[in-house]
């Protein structure tokens, strides 16, 4: 049973696997979780250096925060 199991998942996967298409799909989704996981990282830091509540959401303070920089680095 084990091994009817698994050759069918193989079955339905390999194909899937074989598709160039899918194989930059697959990449293209891996940057981006690796991304969101790098942006939630520096949000969590940037709310316990800014003491900001945990229901604030990450786009606005990021923003904040890059606009900030941004005229720092204009004063320099």
């Amino acid at each position: 049973e084990r091994l009817i199991k698994n050759k069918t998942l193989l079955n339905v996967i390999e194909p899937v696997l074989e598709n160039k298409s899918m194989a930059i799909l697959l990449t293209i989704l891996q940057r981006r979780v690796e991304y969101d996981k790098d942006v939630l990282f520096q949000f969590t830091q940037l709310r316990k250096q800014l003491n900001v509540d945990e229901e604030y959401t990450v786009a606005p303070l990021l923003m904040k925060y890059s606009h900030s920089i941004h005229q720092v680095r204009k004063l320099l």
